[in-house]
């Protein structure tokens, strides 16, 4: 329930605001959504998107977490290129599921 409102909040940010550089860190949070859910191929391609941004300087610059001095560490550019990059390494080699379901019409 709280992914799926994560995800809603993502997408909230990318639609309705078209100007702004935020959609790398949007993308990089529908991406770790994806990537809790084990949807890894669809968390690859938001990473894949963010990572271009990134790479082509579409960033909003460093940020910090409302009413306070703290930096969200995602804004900077070096930091979100390395976790991108780590999580772009695993959603190609995802680990092992921990169960499989037996049942038929999964």
């Amino acid at each position: 329930e709280e992914l799926t409102s994560a995800e809603k909040q993502f997408n909230r940010v990318v639609d309705q605001f078209p100007e702004e550089r935020l959609h790398c860190l949007a993308f990089y949070g529908i991406g770790r959504v994806y990537f809790r859910q084990n949807r890894f191929m669809e968390s690859l391609d938001k990473f894949s998107n963010a990572i271009t941004m990134v790479n082509r300087k579409i960033v909003p610059g460093i940020l910090t977490w409302p009413m306070t001095t703290a930096i969200v560490e995602e804004s900077r550019t070096e930091n979100l290129k390395s976790f991108l990059e780590s999580y772009i390494e695993d959603c190609k080699f995802p680990p092992p599921p921990d169960a499989v379901c037996c049942y038929k019409q999964c």
